[in-house]
């Protein structure tokens, strides 16, 4: 079950990578109320280089020590990550597929603005996701929803993106597409907090996984971001 909608906690991984000052600024701008453009997760998917005094290497005896570069400890990806990434690629597809519905079809000024926002936000994290599991070799879901409305396994996760959580059926987009006005405005606010939702139980369900720290912040960024996506949804669907 999703967790409420204002006890999201970003994940479950160790609570010093989420402190990073750069990350901080890319999560405060994630939960602004603003109706325009979110920053999105870009700044969470470059780590920053090691700061801090090189180690000093002892010299042998009558010899003077030396110093060399900061050593980084190993982070490895792990399947869960893969799996992970391979999931939020088609699931931020189909948000974008219905969010591109709005500028046409709603009606509502503050429905279409958070539209644009999603959208605006989701491109890019999907690239992002997609840059990811390139660079580790692994398999590449490909961005377009219409490639996975049959695919039963193309997710990269052997999931059906059918059947992860949150997504609206096949008969909800048609109905969806068909809407207008203050109809359209309503359906797509119900279907974009529940996708939203569904969203967060996937990054809680990986969270409680060790794996790389990058994928952490991205993932804590995507969870953040909606979370406060859905408080803002929320308060438009009741003034509708």
């Amino acid at each position: 079950m999703p967790r409420g909608l204002s006890s999201f906690r970003p994940l479950a991984r160790p609570a010093a990578l989420l402190c990073a000052p750069a990350l901080g600024i890319a999560l405060l701008a994630g939960c602004t109320s603003d109706d325009s453009d979110a920053s999105p997760v870009a700044a969470a998917a470059t780590s920053a280089a090691p700061t801090g005094p090189p180690p000093v290497q002892p010299g042998r005896p009558g010899e003077p020590n030396t110093t060399g570069s900061p050593t980084i400890a190993p982070d490895a990806w792990s399947t869960a990550d893969v799996e992970f990434a391979g999931m939020m690629i088609p699931h931020h597809a189909q948000a974008l597929e219905m969010s591109k519905l709005a500028p046409e079809r709603a009606q509502n000024p503050k429905v279409k603005a958070m539209a644009a926002r999603i959208e605006a936000e989701q491109g890019p994290e999907i690239e992002i996701f997609q840059a990811w599991l390139r660079d580790r070799g692994q398999e590449v879901p490909p961005a377009d929803w219409t490639a996975h409305q049959h695919d039963h396994s193309g997710s990269g996760s052997g999931m059906d993106p059918a059947t992860m959580p949150g997504m609206a059926s096949a008969e909800q987009l048609s109905a969806l597409r068909s809407a207008k006005g203050a109809a359209f405005d309503t359906m797509f606010l119900q279907l974009m907090i529940r996708h939203h939702q569904g969203a967060l139980t996937m990054i809680d369900s990986w969270g409680d996984t060790p794996g790389e720290i990058r994928m952490n912040e991205m993932a804590s960024e995507v969870g953040v971001t909606q979370q406060g996506e859905i408080n803002r949804m929320n308060d438009l669907l009741a003034e509708l």
